[in-house]
């Protein structure tokens, strides 16, 4: 094979550093597990955002627009919003997870 047809390796990715780009971890030069992820900045307002509680999320997400990527675009704040309704008694317990829309409770 011609060598000049053959790409060269790739060692440079363009004149931006890692405090430059919105993903730091793009190119897998980072560890992908929780400490990495914390030595490049993410997760840093994690705790903070818990702490405010599960209403201010709910809230957030509902202010954001955020919407499912279904046909509809369903607006996720809505639909979270409808876990924390009360059973109906149906269930005979309080669900536990909403997980893809199936209710399981704690047996």
């Amino acid at each position: 094979m011609d060598q000049n047809l053959v790409k060269p390796k790739r060692t440079k990715y363009g004149p931006l550093g890692d405090k430059d780009r919105i993903f730091t971890n793009l190119y897998s030069r980072h560890k992908w597990r929780l400490k990495g992820a914390l030595k490049t900045g993410d997760w840093y307002k994690t705790k903070e955002s818990l702490l405010k509680g599960p209403d201010w999320i709910l809230n957030e997400v509902r202010i954001s627009g955020l919407r499912g990527r279904g046909g509809a675009g369903f607006p996720t704040g809505m639909k979270w919003s409808f876990n924390d309704k009360p059973s109906d008694g149906r269930l005979g317990q309080e669900p536990k997870e909403a997980i893809n829309n199936l209710f399981v409770r704690d047996i």
